[in-house]
């Protein structure tokens, strides 16, 4: 699992929870209730690559018109060779979550390719630019 979606608002329109494959595989996703365990969305697919799955969800129950009204959801993922991951997560109802931390990261080049170095330093110069205005921004209330 890379991003939960954890304590989003119905306010942002809709929420993503992000799962990374590391192959071509079919995968499954449904989001349900934990008071009742109805389904309210489901996915399935052929992923041909490797790549990051986005299970987006609208905040509606499974006619995708009515307001889902419960605080909790569940997301359970499959990719089948095989793995399931199962998280529930709260819905914020009163406003956007403010941002508590933040993980930024990126990978090095080889310094003894061409343009290595260069690149290392320039991914160092603005992951610590937007490090430094993340940091400036969040006034920790």
């Amino acid at each position: 699992m890379l991003y939960s979606g954890d304590n989003a608002s119905p306010e942002v329109g809709e929420t993503y929870s992000l799962f990374v494959i590391d192959k071509a595989q079919e995968i499954e996703s449904s989001i349900t209730d934990p008071a009742d365990g109805h389904l309210v969305a489901y996915y399935h697919g052929i992923v041909p690559y490797p790549a990051t799955i986005q299970i987006p969800w609208d905040f509606t129950d499974s006619d995708g018109v009515t307001p889902y009204s419960n605080d909790t959801y569940v997301v359970t993922f499959t990719a089948f060779d095989p793995t399931t991951i199962t998280i529930t997560n709260k819905i914020e109802r009163h406003g956007v979550r403010k941002a508590a931390g933040n993980i930024l990261t990126y990978e090095e080049e080889d310094p003894n390719l061409s343009a290595g170095s260069y690149l290392n330093s320039e991914a160092d110069k603005w992951v610590n630019s937007l490090a430094f205005a993340y940091e400036s921004l969040y006034d920790g209330d």
